[in-house]
């Protein structure tokens, strides 16, 4: 025989109680006490998974701020690789305009070089032809003393040597 159900049904639902299981009052019947059984574990089951989805939805809302922070700061690194890619390139060009210029700077050393290796050349054989030419020009004018004045001793005449007072003297750097 059924008991009718008191404070425990209201409008055909049953209510959580305060020990969160959830009871049918005055029920002998032991498949209306196992069907309370389950539903109080279901509430328990129920409390415990609200609980932790709470905490989850915790979690996500913490995740999700860091998210935008995270997603703030992405954007920020973005634009500054962006400003160093563009420093960069700028950097590459400005390297490659150097070594161009390098390049120039070392084919003109080069052309510089061999034009001064020339004209040390170039200033030897000049030396060269020019004491040559003294030479010459001292035998030549030794041979026309010579000629003038033909009892003239020229074997002490040399280029570092001239004539005082009619005579032959070594030259004086200090004059």
């Amino acid at each position: 025989m059924r008991k009718p159900a008191n404070d425990c049904m209201v409008q055909g639902k049953l209510t959580r109680s305060s020990s969160i299981r959830w009871r049918l009052c005055n029920l002998e019947s032991p498949i209306l006490k196992q069907l309370a059984d389950q539903c109080a574990d279901r509430e328990q089951l129920l409390e415990k998974t609200e609980g932790e989805l709470t905490a989850k939805m915790e979690a996500l809302n913490l995740l999700q701020t860091k998210h935008g922070k995270f997603q703030a700061e992405l954007n920020r690194l973005q634009v500054e690789k962006e400003v160093l890619k563009k420093q960069l390139a700028s950097g590459d060009s400005t390297i490659e305009k150097l070594e161009r210029a390098k390049k120039e700077l070392i084919v003109e050393r080069e052309i510089r070089d061999s034009t001064i290796e020339k004209l040390e050349k170039a200033k030897g054989k000049l030396i060269d032809d020019m004491a040559d030419t003294f030479a010459e020009g001292f035998k030549e004018a030794l041979a026309q003393a010579a000629c003038e004045n033909p009892g003239i001793d020229t074997s002490n005449c040399n280029p570092f040597n001239h004539v005082v007072d009619g005579k032959v003297v070594p030259l004086d750097l200090g004059e």
